[in-house]
């Protein structure tokens, strides 16, 4: 994000919204993906991340293919002090959302 944003003199960032697949990710793509947003965000920006609720559920059989379950909440918690979930299911399809903010309240304007 930081070779995208340096042309354009832009340093801090206030807000980004991302539909990554974070569950399908393997662990060290998905930690510099979120170690890049962190370090462009500014200290009261928001992330947020759409993570689909079909993809969310990994069925156990997936575990011998070297799968394994992806708990959103729990991994952003290592980046973020806020992380506040909301499911959608009027979403097609359904998703959940996770709200993020570095600080430990999330300020939102109305």
């Amino acid at each position: 994000m930081e070779a995208l944003f340096r042309p354009l003199n832009i340093t801090r960032v206030d807000a980004v919204i991302s539909s990554l697949s974070l569950t399908w990710m393997e662990d060290h793509t998905r930690f510099a993906v979120l170690s890049q947003i962190t370090r462009c965000l500014s200290d009261h920006a928001v992330f947020t991340q759409y993570q689909y609720l079909h993809v969310c559920a990994i069925p156990p059989w997936c575990n011998r293919l070297g799968i394994s379950s992806f708990d959103g909440r729990t991994f952003l918690r290592r980046y973020f002090r806020a992380v506040s979930t909301e499911t959608v299911l009027w979403n097609l399809p359904p998703a959940v959302v996770y709200t993020c903010g570095l600080k430990s309240e999330l300020t939102l304007a109305p």
